[in-house]
């Protein structure tokens, strides 16, 4: 009976793990150029009180070699009936080094000035086209970070979800068994 517990709990691990490497979209995966290289993969921003915005840039290294860089971000704003995006002249650089293959968090603050007119505002970036998400502005007296575009908590994706979930029922398996007297005591 210990056998067949032990044989149960292991599979159920193993399907756990094929499903999680399976259903992980492929659409989640940075984005990979034929040159590799850098890539900024998600700009992230909040209002930061006292400071103006706050938030985080996500960057890989898929290419073969490491990689310094600065990167510039900006804080621009739009005003309604204008399809054009313009700066503020808020801006902040962030310095990354990767090695290959590796990938980084970088936080970075900067100042938010507020524009006349402007009924939102993102953050951008001088080395590609990724952004953030825009949202209306932050008030000059906020008092906490305020999500607009920010994942103010973790969450987890149906890949996570899907292992979780099988990582507990081969928990309870493995509680049954022993409820049930399959595994030897020790003495």
């Amino acid at each position: 009976m210990f056998d067949d517990a032990l044989r149960a709990f292991f599979a159920v691990v193993l399907i756990a793990l094929l499903l999680y490497t399976c259903a992980s979209p492929a659409a989640a995966q940075p984005p990979v150029q034929p040159d590799g290289g850098l890539h900024v993969t998600e700009i992230r921003a909040w209002c930061a009180p006292g400071v103006g915005v706050g938030g985080t840039v996500e960057f890989v290294n898929d290419g073969p070699m490491p990689v310094t860089q600065d990167v510039k971000l900006y804080l621009t704003y739009h005003v309604p009936g204008d399809g054009t995006w313009y700066p503020t002249g808020d801006q902040v650089v962030v310095h990354v080094q990767l090695g290959p293959g590796e990938s980084k968090t970088v936080h970075y603050e900067m100042s938010s000035t507020p524009q006349t007119g402007a009924n939102s505002y993102r953050v951008e970036n001088d080395f590609d086209t990724t952004k953030s998400l825009s949202w209306p502005g932050c008030s000059p007296n906020a008092v906490t970070l305020a999500g607009f575009g920010a994942a103010a908590e973790p969450t987890l994706g149906a890949g996570e979800a899907l292992l979780l979930l099988v990582l507990a029922v081969a928990v309870v398996m493995v509680i049954r068994a022993l409820l049930r007297g399959a595994f030897p005591r020790i003495e």
